[in-house]
């Protein structure tokens, strides 16, 4: 379901990602000042031709953004104008990964046709195996991380996103 005070939706991402409960954690990671430069994960997803690829691989030395999302998440459907902005400012200077969470197997299907339907460009991939929710602990969706680029955790953020602070955050990278 989705808490419309947090602007976030759950579903039982835990049981899909296969791993024990004890691997999720209270799904915000944001780096405290002792551990702003630990190292985001660098974890495998899916392409749109179902190849695999790393997030250091997508990234190549940029900034990079993943947005955990899904279809039947009204906040993730409700950004994604936003992101299509920010694809278009900042696309040659920052990675994005717009991560579907396919968390059915009909998710994947329905992200490709939304995003076709919709005419959004930003790059699509696809966590199929769950290694992204469970590496970044998502436990709602959407959930933003930024990843600096050296590799290190900048954010992880569940909720909807405030375009204007994302903006400024990425500017901010460069």
């Amino acid at each position: 379901g989705c808490d419309w005070s947090s602007d976030v939706c759950s579903s039982d991402l835990s049981s899909a990602s296969g791993s024990s409960g004890a691997a999720q954690g209270s799904g915000s990671v944001a780096p405290s000042a002792s551990s702003a430069t630990a190292a985001a994960p660098d974890v495998s997803v899916l392409d749109g031709s179902d190849a695999s690829l790393k997030l250091s691989e997508i990234a190549q030395g940029k900034p990079l953004v993943v947005n955990f999302w899904a279809t039947w998440c009204p906040y993730c459907i409700d950004e994604m104008a936003d992101y299509q902005a920010l694809y278009e400012k900042y696309g040659d200077r920052v990675a994005f990964v717009m991560l579907n969470a396919a968390d059915s197997a009909s998710e994947p299907a329905a992200a490709r046709a939304y995003v076709q339907e919709n005419g959004f460009t930003f790059p699509v991939y696809f966590d199929a195996a769950h290694e992204g929710v469970t590496s970044y602990r998502v436990n709602g969706l959407p959930t933003t991380v930024i990843i600096a680029a050296d590799g290190s955790l900048v954010q992880n953020a569940p909720g909807r996103i405030d375009a204007a602070k994302l903006d400024a955050q990425l500017a901010s990278l460069l």
